[in-house]
């Protein structure tokens, strides 16, 4: 008890500039599940540890909405900036059917952890039930996972899985607080785009 209040403690201390709020919403290290409340909406999402990753997390979650509209929110490669709060630009370089380059740049850490990053990756479709994506170029030495999404009969079953590595200098504890936290922070902003979806 006393280390995860320590712990706790250390994330409030060492975000810095993301502030005490968002210090708040990040689950403990070793946390399962975690309540998302979007307007009169809770969504439960499990929240674990990915075999055979490097800092590898996954989430599931269950999104009120059809796969159609999910799946349009995911792909919308162009405007993911305009999402995922840590992304600071998005944009499509190439594609060749369900075979796309894109490249992404924003920042995320914590503490003196803090820095901007940039990436590239391959990306592949299986349109209306997976996104996969494969860093080839930037700042991470591995960086890969998938969006999978199925038909659920309250609305859509979404999978998310990374599995990162960055190319500077990060001790694992950190990374590993600082995926689960990016991540939890990124399933919240597509649950929130997927229910507020014009």
């Amino acid at each position: 008890m006393r280390r995860a209040v320590a712990l706790s403690s250390a994330v409030v201390v060492l975000l810095g500039e993301v502030g005490l709020a968002a210090a708040q919403r990040v689950p403990p290290h070793d946390a399962d599940a975690r309540l998302i409340r979007v307007e009169s909406q809770t969504i439960p999402v499990t929240l674990r540890e990915a075999p055979g990753r490097p800092s590898g997390v996954e989430v599931i979650c269950v999104i009120p909405q059809a796969p159609s509209r999910v799946w349009d929110v995911l792909s919308d490669y162009d405007h993911l900036e305009e999402i995922v709060p840590f992304v600071t630009e998005s944009r499509l370089i190439r594609q060749d059917g369900d075979d796309k380059i894109l490249h992404q740049e924003g920042r995320g850490g914590l503490g003196i952890f803090h820095r901007r990053f940039s990436v590239t990756f391959r990306v592949h479709e299986t349109p209306l039930r997976e996104i996969t994506f494969e860093a080839f170029e930037g700042d991470f030495k591995h960086f890969e996972g998938f969006w999978r999404i199925e038909d659920h009969a309250e609305g859509t079953q979404v999978h998310h899985q990374v599995g990162i590595e960055p190319a500077f200098y990060m001790p694992q504890w950190v990374m590993r607080i600082v995926v689960k936290h990016m991540l939890m922070h990124g399933i919240e902003a597509v649950i929130q785009r997927c229910l507020r979806f014009p």
